[in-house]
């Protein structure tokens, strides 16, 4: 079934005989849910410019002033690990919420079937979080603590990968003496082997004491020759 527009979303919640009301100069609807220990409402806002639609479930709960830095802290976190993150804070009003923001079709429409999942999803996040959220919000406990319990991933970082070690250059072999032929004449002295030949694979960052300028370049050149 498709919803063409605000009024026929008020329609279908009158047919579907669900408790709400509606704002329509705004195109706001509010729902009341209650669910397990969750007795809030549901807001659904039709955006008149946007071809946006908003599903915001309240915290039943004003968040005390003292408490407004752990909990901004706790939904930085959950948001931040969560596959569809949604949680925010009203400062003003210091209302936490959970918000889903989803457009709508080209013509405005959406289908009932996709509003159903959405409000179920909000609701359901909100639920999750619900006792953790009562317990840094009214029992002023930290949230780190609380999240590690919940899930320990959802307060910790993944660590990251330890760059793998350098491999060594290779050593350059020593230069092997001159070899001496028995009972032949004494040969001059042989050419000292030459130096060992730098890597040419070297560090993106080179120690200060490696770092020549071009004049110090050009004058052991001209000494060399």
């Amino acid at each position: 079934m498709q919803i063409a527009n605000f009024d026929g979303l008020v329609e279908v919640l009158q047919k579907e005989n669900v408790p709400f009301r509606a704002d329509r100069d705004n195109q706001i609807v509010e729902i009341a849910v209650h669910t397990g220990p969750l007795h809030t409402e549901m807001v659904i806002r039709w955006e008149l410019r946007l071809l946006l639609a908003q599903f915001i479930v309240a915290f039943p709960f004003h968040v005390p002033v003292e408490r407004i830095a752990a909990v901004e802290h706790a939904l930085s976190i959950i948001n931040h690990r969560l596959i569809m993150p949604g949680f925010g804070l009203d400062n003003d009003k210091r209302l936490l919420y959970f918000r889903l923001v989803t457009p709508r079709q080209d013509d405005g429409a959406m289908s009932y079937d996709h509003i159903h999942r959405l409000i179920s999803a909000a609701v359901d996040t909100l639920l999750d979080f619900y006792p953790l959220l009562v317990a840094v919000v009214n029992e002023g406990k930290e949230p780190d603590a609380l999240l590690d319990a919940l899930a320990p991933s959802l307060s910790k970082l993944p660590e990251q990968p330890e760059a793998p070690a350098a491999v060594p250059a290779a050593q350059s072999a020593e230069p092997e003496a001159p070899a001496v032929v028995p009972a032949a004449p004494v040969a001059p002295p042989a050419e000292p082997a030459a130096p060992p030949v730098e890597p040419t694979v070297r560090s993106a960052v080179a120690a200060a004491e490696d770092i020549q300028s071009t004049e110090d370049i050009q004058s052991a050149e001209k000494s060399s020759s």
